[in-house]
């Protein structure tokens, strides 16, 4: 016996129906008009890259990632706008994000991209070969 609703049904066969919207966060709307040169990467040495983006409006910008146990390493403005870091990174593929003011999580602009395992999306730095 189905209890006695609103709409008087009272018996009868239901089915439910969920609907999920993801709305943009401020991050991810920024990063998703980025332009193609947003990331740039040089080779300094066998194992060490200079990593050079270009991040919107930010005061400070630090870089973290699975060849530093996801510890942000601050990066450099350069007098172009871009920011810069060396890395001690061989070649291969790196997951990496960056941290925007020290308060939100963005995928490098410009970069590939990869599921974090936590519903977002990282970056990846693709080192090649010299």
């Amino acid at each position: 016996l189905y209890p006695r609703d609103l709409s008087g049904f009272t018996s009868g066969r239901y089915a439910t129906l969920g609907l999920r919207v993801a709305l943009l966060q401020p991050a991810a709307r920024a990063t998703a008009i980025a332009s193609p040169d947003a990331l740039r990467m040089e080779r300094l040495s066998q194992s060490r890259v200079r990593v050079r983006v270009r991040v919107g409006e930010a005061s400070r910008v630090a870089i973290a990632g699975e060849w530093n146990d996801w510890t942000p390493a601050a990066m450099q403005r350069d007098p172009d706008g871009r920011w810069s870091v060396t890395l001690p990174l061989r070649p291969g593929v790196y997951r990496c994000a960056l941290l925007v003011d020290g308060a939100r999580w963005v995928a490098p602009p410009g970069s590939p991209r990869a599921d974090d395992g936590f519903g977002g999306q990282v970056g990846l730095l693709i080192v090649p070969e010299t």
